[in-house]
């Protein structure tokens, strides 16, 4: 059965003040929220999955590392497709995420997304000279997050 959290939790173990949670879920832009609130309105509360929270880190993370709101959920969205099965994530340190934008004429794409292994990442970007490339270390950020999750079911 998969984990269900409150807001309280998601903040605690993401690392994001309440108030900045709150934000992101608010906000469209950011593409995150809880999957299983059962109704709106004042009083009720935000349930989220294990999958919410690690979107919400995901999100956290790459507003730490100065992406615009935009971008962030440009890039959730993105990794949705790319993460189908967030338990396929629990061993999987050697993952990152690379963000590929157009920066020249000949570029045939103005922002890619994909989930690669580190082997996989230099041999791809090595020669391209059409495209700017972040990689970011996102099996490392998940497997903290289930090492989190798994903490607190253990207590």
């Amino acid at each position: 059965m998969q984990p269900i959290f409150q807001a309280s939790q998601i903040a605690k173990l993401v690392g994001i003040p309440k108030t900045r949670l709150a934000k992101f879920v608010e906000r469209p832009a950011y593409g995150v929220g809880p999957s299983l609130r059962q109704d709106s309105g004042k009083g009720i509360p935000r349930l989220y999955t294990a999958d919410d929270l690690l979107e919400i880190a995901l999100a956290w993370w790459l507003f730490q590392a100065g992406f615009r709101p935009k971008v962030i959920g440009e890039i959730v969205a993105d990794s949705k497709k790319q993460l189908q099965n967030s338990q396929s994530w629990t061993n999987a340190s050697d993952r990152f995420l690379v963000i590929r934008r157009g920066i020249t004429k000949g570029a045939n794409y103005a922002q890619k997304i994909t989930v690669e292994r580190e082997d996989h990442i230099a041999t791809k970007i090595s020669s391209d000279h059409y495209h700017a490339t972040q990689i970011l270390p996102v099996g490392a950020l998940w497997q903290d997050m289930w090492g989190k999750v798994h903490k607190r079911q253990e207590n």
